[in-house]
C-alpha cells in the first residue's frame, strides 16, 4: 500500500486541491478581463481582438485545469498555501502578458511579463540594484546614527511583506 501513493495518479492526486484552485483563480482572473474589454471596445482602440483571446484563452486555461483536478478529495494544506501563492506571482503575470503579445507588435515575452509585474507595484517599475544600493549607502551614513532595531523595506510600495516577528 506503501508503494501505491508513490504512483504517479496518488502524486497528481495529491495536488488536486491546489489545481482546483489555481483553476478558479484563473478562471476569475479571466473574468477581470472583461473590464479593459469593454473600455476598449467603448474607445474602439483597435485591441477589442487581443483582449477577446486573452479573455478565451485564460478562462479556457482556468476551466480546464479545474476540470482536470476535479474528483480529488484532498483538501489545501497549509504548505500548499506557499506553493499557491508563488504559483500565483508567476501564472497571473504570464497570463496578462497575452493582451501585450497580441497587440504591440515584436515585443518579447520578457518585456510583456516584466510589464505586467510592473503595474502592480505602485510607483510603476520594478526595483533596481541601485535602489538596494542607496538603501544600504544610507545606512551606513551619518544620517541613520539613531535608527537602531528597524527593518528597512526595498520595495517600492507594492505587496505588503509578511510580518516579521522578533523571535529568533
Amino acid at each position: 500500500m506503501a508503494a501505491a501513493a508513490h504512483t504517479p495518479a496518488a502524486a497528481l492526486a495529491r495536488y488536486a486541491a491546489l489545481g482546483q484552485t489555481l483553476g478558479m483563480i484563473l478562471m476569475i482572473f479571466g473574468l477581470s478581463i472583461l473590464l479593459p474589454l469593454s473600455l476598449s471596445h467603448l474607445l474602439d482602440d483597435g485591441a477589442q481582438l487581443a483582449y477577446d483571446e486573452a479573455l478565451a484563452l485564460t478562462f479556457g486555461a482556468g476551466t480546464a485545469l479545474w476540470l482536470l483536478s476535479r474528483g480529488g478529495e484532498a483538501e489545501l494544506q497549509t504548505r500548499d498555501g506557499f506553493l499557491l501563492v508563488a504559483l500565483v506571482w508567476t501564472v497571473l503575470p504570464a497570463f496578462a502578458t497575452v493582451p501585450l503579445l497580441l497587440y504591440i507588435p515584436n515585443l518579447s515575452f520578457t518585456d510583456a511579463y516584466f510589464e505586467a509585474v510592473a503595474d502592480t507595484v505602485p510607483l510603476g517599475r520594478m526595483g533596481r540594484p541601485s535602489d538596494v544600493a542607496k538603501a544600504c549607502l544610507f545606512l551606513a551614513s551619518e544620517g541613520a546614527s539613531f535608527i537602531t532595531g528597524a527593518n528597512l523595506l526595498v520595495h517600492g510600495g507594492g505587496d505588503d511583506p509578511p510580518p516579521v516577528t522578533g523571535q529568533g
